[in-house]
């Protein structure tokens, strides 16, 4: 996924009402440099995130031990 911000919030919007409840973010791809590494993040923890609605239930954090499934 790539784009601006709200761009970024319309394509995770639809990813949600496809039923998809988590999604994991790669920022970081081949040789990209530092600062745009860090840009990314920012942009994603600032003006992305905060806009969604939080997935149901509790965080993956919390779902317990993955290696005992």
């Amino acid at each position: 996924m790539f784009g601006t911000p709200d761009r970024c919030v319309k394509m995770l919007r639809d990813v949600a009402d496809l039923g998809i409840e988590y999604v994991l973010f790669l920022v970081s791809l081949g040789d990209m440099e530092h600062g745009k590494i860090i840009r990314s993040m920012d942009l994603l923890a600032g003006e992305v995130l905060p806009r969604l609605e939080p997935a149901p239930g509790p965080p993956p954090a919390e779902l317990g031990d993955w290696r005992a499934v």
